[in-house]
């Protein structure tokens, strides 16, 4: 991405106010995902809402975030590790203080102070003059991309509602046919050098293809735990969602805490890096799991939620800087958004299929015990993936992949 002009007012100050402006977007993207899980049981509450309904109001943002990243791939770790620590915090804080009697409402509302002073910020110091992305945008293959990942959403979230039923098998193979003209439509814009949602390149990098493969399972196994987590502290354990927001926050900041001393080595040993991080995240789930009973304490639950979040810093880097270096550096740009998009569909994946296990667990009393039971249950997958990345990460190593790093 290249802009034409620099920074309105060209100072050193002005540029760095203008990268403030810019991390503000991220710090936001991260804190809705994260400061709504914590809402929640209050939003199930007060809107009597099934288990399906919260699954959307997760599902939903993550699904219409992933739609745009992969279109706008060609236009900070720290950031985003403190805007996921934040924002469990914050959530359960907003819920606690009730202001004006809104409850969790205020979750979605503090997007609107911080939105408004961040386009301010960016009307007040960016450029507008036009980017150049090198041709128009792929909007049949955005929409396609999007769809497809509807068609194949849908079905993992409503099945525990309404059950399997013909429609949704249909969906399913609505997506395979929806992907195949998605393939065949970015072949198409290749023979005509026109600009493609995904580069024609990258789809038959296999390395590539294999590390957001990888990608994509990591994330999976991550972001549904969370969730349903987040849900078992306040109606399995009775904890209230302002000390619910402390214990959720002790991940991300431990993720945040290997991400800064592993991003010391650079690219150096990232398949090793990346084999270390996916190790302790299976670790830390079958230790979540053991941890985690009818009579748990919170503070019990801590050293899992640290290994957790050291394995999700250790890899998480590493692995975003190994996806990059198999991308040509024409193909950056794209590569990045590719690499992010894939990230957000690992994470609607993880909400939508251990989410689908864990409340269909619960039963119709919906006792303490069953949420404990349920999230034990549901860990069951994401302990399973971790163990096949590990395994994959390891053979990665053998076979000398760690002299790529």
């Amino acid at each position: 991405m290249q802009i034409n002009q620099s920074v309105k007012e060209d100072s050193p100050s002005s540029y760095q106010l203008a990268a403030f402006f810019l991390l503000l977007g991220v710090f936001m993207n991260l804190l809705d995902a994260t400061i709504v899980i914590i809402a929640l049981p209050s939003i199930q509450v007060g809107l009597d809402a099934s288990f399906s309904a919260l699954h959307w109001v997760m599902a939903i943002y993550v699904l219409a975030f992933a739609s745009g990243l992969l279109p706008f791939g060609r236009l900070g770790d720290v950031v985003s590790g403190i805007a996921a620590a934040s924002g469990p915090l914050i959530g359960g804080m907003l819920i606690a203080l009730n202001v004006l009697d809104l409850g969790w409402r205020l979750v979605f509302l503090i997007n609107v102070p911080i939105g408004i002073f961040a386009i301010f910020g960016s009307v007040k110091l960016l450029p507008n003059d036009r980017m150049k992305t090198g041709g128009q945008i792929d909007w049949l293959g955005s929409f396609l991309f999007a769809c497809m990942i509807l068609l194949f959403t849908y079905p993992l979230i409503e099945a525990e509602q309404i059950g399997w039923s013909a429609w949704f098998w249909l969906m399913l193979a609505g997506a395979v046919i929806l992907t195949t003209v998605f393939w065949y439509w970015q072949h198409y814009l290749f023979s005509k050098k026109r600009l493609q949602t995904l580069p024609v390149p990258l789809i038959h990098n296999g390395e590539f293809l294999r590390s957001i493969a990888f990608l994509t399972l990591q994330f999976a196994g991550i972001a549904g735990v969370v969730v349903v987590f987040a849900v078992t502290l306040q109606n399995g354990l009775n904890i209230s969602p302002a000390f619910a927001g402390v214990v959720l926050a002790v991940h991300p900041l431990g993720a945040m805490l290997a991400a800064m001393a592993t991003g010391k080595l650079g690219n150096r040993w990232l398949p090793g890096r990346i084999f270390l991080g996916v190790l302790m995240l299976f670790c830390g789930m079958i230790l979540l799991k053991l941890s985690i009973g009818i009579n748990a304490a919170a503070h019990t639950l801590i050293p899992a939620l640290l290994i957790i979040g050291f394995g999700i810093g250790a890899s998480t880097m590493a692995l975003f800087q190994y996806v990059i270096m198999q991308v040509a550096q024409s193909e950056a740009g794209a590569g990045s958004g590719a690499m992010q998009t894939f990230q957000q569909v690992g994470i609607l994946l993880g909400i939508s299929v251990v989410g689908q296990i864990f409340f269909s667990s619960i039963n119709p009393e919906h006792d303490t015990t069953s949420y404990i039971v349920s999230m034990q249950t549901a860990l069951n997958l994401p302990i399973g993936i971790f163990a096949v990345l590990s395994l994959l990460a390891l053979i990665k190593i053998f076979l000398g992949g760690q002299k790529n790093g």
